[in-house]
């Protein structure tokens, strides 16, 4: 299977699991194609009992599963779309396909926290 189809597969699959767990979700099929004047991240998920809108990157790898790793992933260009959305108060997340599971990340201040703070709706 080619790479765009993997990664498609993924953002496919994260967005069935967040909306079964109650999350409204939007996925940005273009995310990383050319430049725009706005950010475009993988996915967005709004929670509506909270009203908290959630920016997710999605990244896959066999080999990756820690911050370090998964910072080398980033692309400069997917750095700054996060931190515009950042400084507009939505909660940007990296979820990262490795080795079967999901792993989150919560960027803060242009750095990777692993940590999962989605509460499920």
């Amino acid at each position: 299977m080619k790479p765009k189809r993997w990664r498609t597969k993924y953002e496919n699959e994260l967005a069935r699991e967040l909306w079964k767990a109650g999350f409204i979700v939007c996925r940005c099929p273009a995310s990383g194609g050319s430049k725009r004047s706005y950010p475009c991240l993988d996915l967005f998920a709004w929670c509506p009992r909270t009203g908290i809108l959630y920016a997710i990157e999605v990244k896959s790898s066999s080999r990756c599963n820690d911050e370090k790793c998964l910072t080398q992933m980033l692309t400069q260009q997917e750095k700054e779309k996060m931190e515009k959305l950042r400084e507009r108060g939505t909660i940007v997340l990296v979820a990262l396909h490795s080795k079967g599971k999901w792993l989150w990340f919560v960027v803060r201040d242009g750095e990777l926290v692993r940590e999962n703070p989605l509460v499920f709706c």
